[in-house]
């Protein structure tokens, strides 16, 4: 495995998962992520970089973790939206049904493997 760079979630509010627009490719949908910053613990990146892209606010559960490539995905759950959050103008997050996502063409199998884990571990 590469050495984790960088951290995200995968964000359920209710019965459903949030998606955001990717930034490279904007007919994609992805799971919030980013660079781990010097200094922080992909943990706390996990959670910045959700807030950052979504708006999402919850509890992570540390030890639901899935790895995908060079990036650790924690599963959280989701207690709050907000309307407003740093990249609302550049990005649009996406509140989906886990059975969509796996049907959706606009989300990476790679992505679809993560989410399909985390509905079986909610089951």
């Amino acid at each position: 495995m590469s050495k984790t760079t960088k951290a995200g979630t995968i964000p359920v509010y209710g019965k459903d998962v949030i998606l955001v627009q990717s930034i490279r490719h904007p007919g994609r949908l992805v799971l919030p992520k980013g660079k781990i910053k010097k200094g922080e613990n992909p943990l706390d990146a996990a959670k910045r970089e959700t807030l950052e892209e979504t708006g999402a606010i919850g509890t992570i559960d540390p030890t639901v973790v899935f790895y995908n490539d060079s990036t650790v995905y924690y599963l959280m759950r989701v207690d709050k939206l907000l309307k407003n959050y740093d990249e609302k103008d550049e990005r649009h997050r996406q509140q989906m049904k886990f059975d969509h996502v796996e049907d959706s063409l606009r989300v990476q199998d790679k992505i679809k493997r993560i989410v399909r884990d985390t509905k079986k571990h909610l089951e």
